[in-house]
C-alpha cells in the first residue's frame, strides 16, 4: 500500500435516506403493539428506567435506556407513558427527571423506596420488602404494559426487578454472555445463583 495514493481515493457520497415517522411499534415489542383498553382508549405504558440509574447508569446499557425511552416519548402519540425510578439512587433519580421534564409531565414520573443495599443484599426481608414496595408503585399507575429496561439488575447494588402480576410485561435484553461464558463471568457462586433465577424469572 502506497500512502502518497491515498489522495486519489475518493469516497462515496452519502445520501439521507427519507425515514418515515416512528411509531410506537418502532419500540415495543410486536406482541404489545396495538394494545388498547377494554374500552378502547389509549394505552397506559409504565417504564422501568432503573437500566439508566443502577451500576450499568453510565455504561452501555444506561445509554441505550435512556435513548429508548426519549424515542419512544417523542413518537408516544395518544398513549400516555409513565417512567418508574428507584430513590435508592437519589442523584441519578434527579437527572433522570430534570432530563425528561422538557417532554414529561412530573405527575408521570413515579417513585419506590428499596431497601436493598450493596451490604443487605443478601437479606431476604429486605429484598421481599423492596420488591413489594415496587409491585405497589406499579399497581398505582394502573399501567396497561410494564417495560423493564434491564432486567439483570440489583446484584451489586440496591436495583430491584422482577415479574409483577396483574400487567403485561416487556423487558429489554442485551445479551446472555454471562450465561454462554459462566465460567468466565459467574465464578462466584452466589452471583451464578442470582444470575440463573433472573434467567428463569424471563421464561
Amino acid at each position: 500500500f502506497d500512502a502518497t495514493q491515498t489522495a486519489s481515493l475518493q469516497l462515496p457520497i452519502l445520501r439521507r435516506r427519507v425515514r418515515p415517522p416512528l411509531t410506537r411499534s418502532a419500540f415495543l415489542p410486536r406482541s404489545l403493539t396495538g394494545i388498547r383498553t377494554v374500552d378502547g382508549s389509549r394505552m397506559r405504558l409504565l417504564i422501568d428506567l432503573q437500566g439508566a440509574q443502577s451500576s450499568n447508569a453510565l455504561r452501555g446499557i444506561g445509554r441505550y435506556s435512556v435513548g429508548l425511552v426519549s424515542g419512544i416519548l417523542r413518537n408516544r402519540g395518544e398513549d400516555d407513558v409513565h417512567l418508574l425510578l428507584n430513590t435508592s439512587f437519589p442523584q441519578r433519580a434527579a437527572e433522570l427527571r430534570a432530563a425528561f421534564e422538557p417532554i414529561l409531565p412530573a405527575n408521570h414520573v413515579h417513585v419506590f423506596a428499596s431497601a436493598v443495599s450493596p451490604t443487605s443484599n443478601d437479606d431476604e426481608w429486605c429484598r421481599a420488602a423492596s420488591f413489594a414496595a415496587r409491585e405497589l408503585a406499579i399497581s398505582e399507575v394502573g399501567a396497561d404494559v410494564l417495560l423493564v429496561t434491564s432486567h439483570f439488575e440489583g446484584f451489586h447494588d440496591g436495583a430491584v426487578t422482577s415479574p409483577t402480576s396483574g400487567i403485561r410485561q416487556a423487558a429489554v435484553l442485551y445479551d446472555l454472555i454471562p450465561h454462554l461464558f459462566a465460567d468466565h463471568y459467574l465464578q462466584d457462586a452466589q452471583h451464578r445463583a442470582w444470575y440463573g433465577a433472573k434467567l428463569n424469572e424471563l421464561r
